[in-house]
């Protein structure tokens, strides 16, 4: 079992070394709030009454029509709160949101390795993305439970459970502290 765990933790840590290295750099720019060479574009559609979707698609589609926005390759999707539509992709997008009386429009294009990585950071990319954070995060849980494992198996095993449980101290009195 102790094999087994090392050889786990070792190699589970490598494959997925890559993607912690840009959830933890984009998490710090996010920090700081960069998003790097984003631009957002603000705009309204008046209406007299709340449109269904089929009608939201019909006015986006005026709307991208009207200002020479084309998106071939594209559908609407529904907003994932399903309070708007949105079309395009990770470089340019356009989403429309429902508001008072009116669509909030805004048009969103990212430039650069950074802002494509900050849109991945905050599950704005493709399915399958998403899948490997999924998957990165469930891992992040096992590469800690088989590091508490190995613990067990250490002569040091005091100090380092004494060290665990004051890790979790630390996080839960700052969550709670930033909370208030």
């Amino acid at each position: 079992m102790k094999k087994f765990m090392r050889q786990f933790h070792m190699y589970a840590t490598i494959l997925f070394l890559p993607v912690a290295l840009l959830y933890a750099l984009t998490g710090i720019l996010a920090l700081f709030e960069y998003e790097g060479d984003l631009r957002i574009i603000p705009d309204q559609i008046k209406y007299s009454k709340k449109p269904d979707i089929l009608e939201s698609e019909m006015i986006a589609l005026k709307y991208l029509e009207e200002k020479h926005l084309l998106f071939p390759n594209y559908s609407f999707q529904v907003i994932k709160n399903g309070n708007g539509i949105a079309i395009g992709g990770l470089a340019h997008q356009v989403i429309f949101i429902f508001g008072n009386g009116a669509f909030n429009v805004f048009q969103i294009e990212r430039k650069g390795v950074i802002a494509y990585l900050m849109a991945l950071h905050f599950g704005q990319g493709k399915w399958y993305f998403d899948a490997l954070g999924i998957a990165f995060g469930v891992c992040l849980g096992l590469f800690y439970l088989s590091g508490l494992l190995m613990i067990h198996t250490t002569k040091h095993k005091t100090p380092l459970i004494f060290t665990f449980i004051l890790g979790c101290l630390v996080s839960v009195v700052m969550g709670y502290l930033s909370g208030h």
